[in-house]
């Protein structure tokens, strides 16, 4: 019976190749994961800021970061 010479070389190259193809798509899918999630969370500030504008209402929010840096938010419709 003869066995069939297993070539190490163009295995390892064909191995190396998919794990890159697969670094490479796992990078992308990360990338666009990160833009959708950044556009759904501005979508998301932007309609509670046009519904509490829009019906006359206060919204004062303040977060802290690290105990150190505060972060506020104070959208209140201007006086007629």
């Amino acid at each position: 019976m003869n066995m069939p010479v297993l070539d190490i070389k163009s295995s390892l190259s064909t191995i190396l190749q998919k794990i890159f193809s697969f670094t490479q798509d796992a990078i992308q899918q990360l990338c666009a994961l990160c833009v959708y999630g950044t556009f759904f969370v501005c979508l998301v500030i932007l309609g509670i800021a046009t519904h509490t504008l829009m019906n006359q209402q206060h919204l004062h929010l303040v977060a802290t970061i690290d105990g150190k840096e505060h972060i506020v938010i104070d959208l209140r419709p201007h006086g007629k």
